[in-house]
Protein backbone atom coordinates (compact mmCIF):
# COMPACT_ATOMS: atom_id res chain seq x y z
CA UNK A 1 0.00 0.00 0.00
CA UNK A 2 1.12 3.50 -0.80
CA UNK A 3 -1.25 5.91 0.93
CA UNK A 4 -1.76 9.64 0.45
CA UNK A 5 -3.43 11.14 3.53
CA UNK A 6 -6.14 13.45 2.20
CA UNK A 7 -7.02 14.70 5.69
CA UNK A 8 -3.55 16.22 6.03
CA UNK A 9 -3.68 18.01 2.67
CA UNK A 10 -4.27 21.73 2.48
CA UNK A 11 -5.96 23.28 -0.54
CA UNK A 12 -3.62 24.12 -3.39
CA UNK A 13 -0.63 22.59 -5.13
CA UNK A 14 1.84 20.44 -3.23
CA UNK A 15 4.67 18.07 -4.04
CA UNK A 16 5.75 14.86 -2.37
CA UNK A 17 9.00 12.98 -2.75
CA UNK A 18 8.45 9.32 -1.85
CA UNK A 19 10.85 6.37 -1.81
CA UNK A 20 8.65 3.28 -1.43
CA UNK A 21 10.02 -0.23 -1.10
CA UNK A 22 9.12 -2.76 -3.80
CA UNK A 23 7.05 -4.77 -1.31
CA UNK A 24 4.79 -1.75 -0.65
CA UNK A 25 3.86 -1.81 -4.34
CA UNK A 26 3.39 -5.61 -4.47
CA UNK A 27 6.51 -5.94 -6.60
CA UNK A 28 9.24 -8.51 -6.30
CA UNK A 29 12.18 -6.87 -4.46
CA UNK A 30 14.61 -8.91 -6.55
CA UNK A 31 13.13 -7.39 -9.72
CA UNK A 32 13.00 -3.69 -8.71
CA UNK A 33 15.10 -1.42 -6.52
CA UNK A 34 15.80 2.28 -6.00
CA UNK A 35 12.16 3.27 -6.57
CA UNK A 36 11.69 7.04 -6.52
CA UNK A 37 8.31 8.69 -6.78
CA UNK A 38 7.79 12.41 -7.38
CA UNK A 39 4.14 13.34 -6.82
CA UNK A 40 2.46 16.63 -7.70
CA UNK A 41 -0.89 17.16 -6.00
CA UNK A 42 -3.53 19.75 -6.66
CA UNK A 43 -6.18 19.55 -3.95
CA UNK A 44 -9.40 21.59 -4.08
CA UNK A 45 -11.75 21.54 -1.09
CA UNK A 46 -14.37 24.21 -1.74
CA UNK A 47 -17.18 22.14 -0.22
CA UNK A 48 -17.71 18.40 0.29
CA UNK A 49 -19.48 17.99 -3.07
CA UNK A 50 -16.80 19.73 -5.11
CA UNK A 51 -13.66 18.24 -3.57
CA UNK A 52 -11.05 17.23 -6.15
CA UNK A 53 -7.61 15.72 -5.98
CA UNK A 54 -5.55 15.87 -9.15
CA UNK A 55 -2.47 13.72 -8.79
CA UNK A 56 0.38 13.38 -11.27
CA UNK A 57 3.40 11.24 -10.51
CA UNK A 58 6.68 10.38 -12.14
CA UNK A 59 8.28 7.13 -11.01
CA UNK A 60 11.81 5.88 -11.65
CA UNK A 61 13.39 2.59 -10.63
CA UNK A 62 16.11 0.14 -11.45
CA UNK A 63 14.80 -3.08 -12.98
CA UNK A 64 16.88 -6.23 -12.60
CA UNK A 65 16.41 -8.14 -15.87
CA UNK A 66 17.81 -11.14 -17.72
CA UNK A 67 19.06 -10.60 -21.27
CA UNK A 68 17.00 -12.37 -23.97
CA UNK A 69 20.12 -12.91 -26.10
CA UNK A 70 22.82 -13.88 -23.62
CA UNK A 71 20.81 -14.88 -20.51
CA UNK A 72 23.11 -12.62 -18.50
CA UNK A 73 21.55 -10.54 -15.71
CA UNK A 74 21.68 -6.75 -16.11
CA UNK A 75 20.17 -3.61 -14.60
CA UNK A 76 18.03 -1.23 -16.65
CA UNK A 77 16.67 2.13 -15.48
CA UNK A 78 12.91 2.43 -16.10
CA UNK A 79 10.53 5.34 -15.66
CA UNK A 80 6.97 6.38 -16.29
CA UNK A 81 4.41 9.09 -15.64
CA UNK A 82 0.74 8.72 -14.74
CA UNK A 83 -2.13 11.01 -13.84
CA UNK A 84 -5.10 10.31 -11.55
CA UNK A 85 -8.16 12.37 -10.71
CA UNK A 86 -10.10 11.73 -7.51
CA UNK A 87 -13.65 13.13 -7.34
CA UNK A 88 -16.67 12.71 -4.99
CA UNK A 89 -19.00 9.74 -5.46
CA UNK A 90 -21.75 11.83 -7.07
CA UNK A 91 -19.49 13.57 -9.59
CA UNK A 92 -20.48 13.51 -13.27
CA UNK A 93 -16.79 12.98 -14.06
CA UNK A 94 -16.90 9.39 -12.79
CA UNK A 95 -16.85 6.87 -15.63
CA UNK A 96 -19.71 4.44 -16.24
CA UNK A 97 -19.38 0.91 -14.92
CA UNK A 98 -18.75 -0.26 -18.50
CA UNK A 99 -15.88 2.17 -18.97
CA UNK A 100 -12.31 0.97 -18.72
CA UNK A 101 -11.10 4.41 -17.61
CA UNK A 102 -9.46 3.88 -14.24
CA UNK A 103 -7.77 7.28 -14.16
CA UNK A 104 -10.83 8.88 -12.52
CA UNK A 105 -11.42 7.45 -9.07
CA UNK A 106 -13.64 8.07 -6.06
CA UNK A 107 -12.35 10.42 -3.38
CA UNK A 108 -13.55 9.05 -0.02
CA UNK A 109 -16.10 11.27 1.74
CA UNK A 110 -14.61 10.61 5.17
CA UNK A 111 -11.17 12.00 4.21
CA UNK A 112 -9.69 8.50 4.26
CA UNK A 113 -6.29 8.07 2.60
CA UNK A 114 -6.13 7.14 -1.08
CA UNK A 115 -3.96 4.24 -2.18
CA UNK A 116 -1.91 4.85 -5.34
CA UNK A 117 0.16 1.64 -5.15
CA UNK A 118 -1.68 -0.09 -8.01
CA UNK A 119 -1.19 2.86 -10.38
CA UNK A 120 2.52 3.10 -9.51
CA UNK A 121 2.98 -0.67 -9.90
CA UNK A 122 1.24 -0.71 -13.30
CA UNK A 123 3.29 2.26 -14.49
CA UNK A 124 6.54 0.50 -13.57
CA UNK A 125 5.48 -2.78 -15.16
CA UNK A 126 4.45 -1.01 -18.37
CA UNK A 127 7.84 0.73 -18.45
CA UNK A 128 9.70 -2.59 -18.73
CA UNK A 129 11.08 -3.20 -22.22
CA UNK A 130 9.44 -5.91 -24.32
CA UNK A 131 12.84 -7.11 -25.55
CA UNK A 132 15.24 -7.33 -22.67
CA UNK A 133 18.67 -6.96 -24.19
CA UNK A 134 21.72 -6.16 -22.09
CA UNK A 135 23.65 -3.06 -23.22
CA UNK A 136 26.72 -5.11 -24.18
CA UNK A 137 24.57 -7.41 -26.37
CA UNK A 138 22.70 -4.68 -28.27
CA UNK A 139 25.30 -4.34 -31.04
CA UNK A 140 25.88 -8.06 -31.58
CA UNK A 141 24.82 -9.58 -34.89
CA UNK A 142 22.11 -12.19 -34.64
CA UNK A 143 22.61 -15.37 -36.67
CA UNK A 144 19.73 -16.01 -39.05
CA UNK A 145 20.74 -19.43 -40.38
CA UNK A 146 21.92 -22.43 -38.44
CA UNK A 147 23.67 -25.62 -39.43
CA UNK A 148 24.90 -26.84 -42.78
CA UNK A 149 22.69 -28.48 -45.41
CA UNK A 150 25.52 -30.68 -46.58
CA UNK A 151 28.30 -32.59 -44.95
CA UNK A 152 31.86 -31.27 -45.27
CA UNK A 153 32.28 -33.63 -48.24
CA UNK A 154 29.36 -31.94 -50.04
CA UNK A 155 26.81 -34.75 -49.78
CA UNK A 156 23.28 -33.95 -48.53
CA UNK A 157 22.73 -34.58 -44.85
CA UNK A 158 19.40 -36.34 -45.34
CA UNK A 159 17.52 -36.84 -48.60
CA UNK A 160 14.18 -36.36 -46.83
CA UNK A 161 14.93 -32.61 -46.55
CA UNK A 162 15.02 -32.07 -50.34
CA UNK A 163 11.25 -31.53 -50.54
CA UNK A 164 11.48 -28.81 -47.91
CA UNK A 165 14.42 -27.18 -49.64
CA UNK A 166 12.33 -26.95 -52.82
CA UNK A 167 9.73 -24.95 -50.91
CA UNK A 168 12.33 -22.37 -49.91
CA UNK A 169 13.61 -21.84 -53.47
CA UNK A 170 13.47 -18.41 -55.05
CA UNK A 171 10.92 -19.24 -57.76
CA UNK A 172 7.43 -17.95 -57.12
CA UNK A 173 5.56 -20.74 -58.85
CA UNK A 174 4.17 -23.50 -56.70
CA UNK A 175 4.30 -27.21 -57.58
CA UNK A 176 0.77 -27.21 -59.04
CA UNK A 177 1.01 -24.00 -61.06
CA UNK A 178 1.32 -24.35 -64.86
Amino acid sequence: MLLIDTAALSAGTQTLDLRPEAEALDLDPTAFSAIALDVQLDYRDLDPRSRRLYLRFHVTATAHLVCDRTLAPFDEPVEGTHTLLYVPTDSPLLPDDDSEDDDVRILPDDLAPVDIADAVRETLLLALPMRRVAPEARDQDLPTSFGALTTPEGTPIDARWEALLALSSDDTEGPDTP
